[in-house]
């Protein structure tokens, strides 16, 4: 299988990109469109081609000393494959080199979070509800003192003291 991701640059991508979600997050699983459909001009979206078909999707966002990862999707026909797994690699990538000083975080629904916690995302603070689906709060962590002593919210007036509490705690490489 030929997989390739990019950043969905052309509006042609973008496209794509909100097809994938509608498809997922609406049809699928009765999120309202409004609430899906939100923030689209602040976010940097990705696409995921297999064999040059549409198969994944996801974007971020900054939101105060955050970069908020989200409406990660996968058409049903194309989960299992590994795809997801490449396009949250590429995300991530693009996220620690482009972005060293935002904290990348996201809201996971509870059914994909053991995924995530896969890729390296850790687990934090309480859960919730958003369209009547359950939510939890996770983190991609420094892995080196260097970059966690650039993060912004450590300093920032807005971040939880339970995230604070949780980079101090952390044993990293000098």
């Amino acid at each position: 299988m030929d997989v390739q991701t990019k950043i969905a640059i052309f509006p042609h991508d973008y496209e794509q990109c909100v097809n994938i979600r509608k498809t997922v997050f609406i049809e699928e699983q009765g999120v309202p469109e409004e609430i899906e459909i939100e923030h689209e001009n602040e976010c940097t979206h990705f696409l995921t081609y297999a064999d040059q078909e549409p198969a994944c999707t996801g974007r971020f966002r900054k939101e105060g000393p955050f970069l908020k990862f989200e409406r990660i999707a996968t058409l049903a026909s194309m989960r299992k494959k590994g795809l997801a797994s490449k396009l949250m690699h590429f995300m991530q990538d693009v996220a620690l080199r482009d972005y060293p000083e935002y904290l990348p975080f996201m809201y996971s629904q509870l059914t994909a979070m053991g995924f995530y916690e896969k890729l390296g995302w850790v687990q934090i603070g309480k859960k919730f509800s958003i369209a009547d689906i359950e939510h939890g709060i996770l983190v991609f962590p420094p892995t080196t003192n260097a970059q966690r002593e650039q993060l912004l919210c450590l300093t920032h007036p807005q971040t939880p003291f339970y995230i604070i509490e949780y980079l101090n705690s952390l044993h990293l490489e000098k």
